[in-house]
């Protein structure tokens, strides 16, 4: 099975000890593959979070999860973010209540592990990065915090070695 592996670059000493970050992570699987590929950018994040199915007898599953860091040295540093990979729950019809159905991992993650995918299908993979200010005086620190800039890379590590997102299910 596949393992998504965040890993987040930047320079520490440029960080604001003010901010804390919340990075939140969304991973969909679906059994069309239009679903996946054909989404733009701008409407995958209206999918972030989302518990059902786009259109009837479409089938899939997901799991999502949260990330805080106090600062942005924690950040930067490689960690095991979870004690067990989340649960994936299946997708529900449209006008369904959310499935209360959970399935459970026996694999532990790895160092910078979120997400373990589930069966070889096209995935969709939505991450959103929420800086969170803890500062009395929110102008006068506003300014330093955007001089902070990091990369995340987003890997697919499998038995294979590493693909791509985009290419990984295609390989399968």
């Amino acid at each position: 099975m596949e393992h998504g592996h965040q890993l987040v670059q930047g320079d520490s000493r440029r960080c604001n000890k003010s901010f804390a970050f919340n990075i939140s992570w969304y991973l969909r699987s679906s059994v069309c593959y239009n679903e996946v590929f054909n989404t733009p950018d701008n409407k995958a994040m209206n999918m972030f979070g989302m518990e059902h199915m786009l259109k009837d007898g479409w089938s899939g599953f997901y799991s999502q999860g949260y990330m805080y860091f106090d600062n942005c040295s924690s950040l930067l540093l490689p960690k095991v973010y979870y004690p067990d990979f989340n649960p994936y729950q299946p997708l529900t019809s449209p006008k369904s209540d959310p499935s209360n159905q959970s399935f459970f991992w026996s694999e532990k993650p790895d160092i910078s592990a979120v997400a373990k995918a589930w069966e070889d299908s096209p995935y969709l993979f939505i991450v959103k990065v929420q800086p969170l200010f803890r500062g009395a005086d929110d102008e006068a620190e506003g300014g330093e915090q955007s001089s902070f800039t990091f990369s995340m890379k987003v890997e697919m590590k499998g038995p294979h070695d590493y693909s791509s997102p985009a290419d990984w299910p295609l390989m399968m």
